[in-house]
Order: C-alpha cells, then sequence, then structure tokens
C-alpha cells in the first residue's frame, strides 16, 4: 500500500520527543544528468556518519526563486521510500523536521558547467545563441 507524504509547516517543539533536522543549504545545477539518488537512503547515511549529504533528481529545478521551495517538497512529498523511512524513525522515536532557508534556496552552478561553458563546445553554442534572433 504506497502511501503519499503530507508536508506541514513546524508548530514547535514537545517534551520528550527527539528531533532530526534535514537542512536543505542550495539546489546546484550540472551539466550532465547524474542518476537519481535514493532519498531515505541519502538521509540515513548522513544522520549515521554526521555528514553532509547530497541528493541527485532527474527533473531540473525551476530558475525563480519562489519556485525552488516548492519544488523541493513537492520532491519529497512524492518519494513513497521517503514516507516509509519517516514512519521507520518515528517508531525509533526521533521526529524529522525539513528546514528550508527563510530567505530562499540558493540555486548555484555546479563546477561542471562551468568547465563546460569555457570549453571549445560549450563556447560554439554559446555562439550559436547569440546568433539567433529573439522571438517577440
Amino acid at each position: 500500500m504506497e502511501q503519499q507524504l503530507k508536508l506541514k509547516p513546524f508548530e514547535g517543539y514537545k517534551a520528550g520527543v527527539k528531533y532530526r533536522i534535514i537542512r536543505i543549504t542550495d539546489i546546484t545545477m550540472h551539466a550532465s544528468e547524474k542518476r537519481p539518488t535514493s532519498i531515505p537512503k541519502e538521509i540515513s547515511r548522513s544522520f549515521q556518519e554526521q555528514k553532509l549529504g547530497r541528493i541527485y533528481v532527474p527533473k531540473k529545478a525551476p530558475l525563480k526563486p519562489e519556485e525552488r521551495r516548492k519544488f523541493v517538497i513537492e520532491l519529497m512529498e512524492k518519494d513513497p521510500k521517503l514516507a516509509e523511512y519517516l514512519r521507520k524513525e518515528e517508531k525509533k522515536g526521533y521526529k524529522l523536521l525539513i528546514a528550508l532557508p527563510w530567505e530562499g534556496i540558493p540555486l548555484i552552478v555546479g563546477t561542471d558547467v562551468v568547465e563546460f561553458v569555457t570549453s571549445v563546445n560549450g563556447q560554439r553554442i554559446i555562439r550559436g545563441l547569440a546568433k539567433e534572433k529573439p522571438s517577440v
């Protein structure tokens, strides 16, 4: 039975509950398509190793700042394995919180994008785009 996760705003800390915070720091754009990462697997590994983690998703991130928060929330809500992982963590006595930057999620250009744009092929594509006339 597949269940969908419904995220809601945090209402305050409760006594006797242990919290773990998943902090979304940025969205990084890459030139090549990476293999999608299992969100719960990466979260679990980050908590165990006490290190930062990174997930890769096949869908392109939105460029508009106001759409990025919605993108992250929808990505997490649609992952059935994440809902199952959260239930397991709650049975262990943990409540997971997802922290999003108040000022918005920054969109960062990956180093592979910079390398491609400065390469010969990247420069050819840029020149080709510059020659095209914009349509009104």
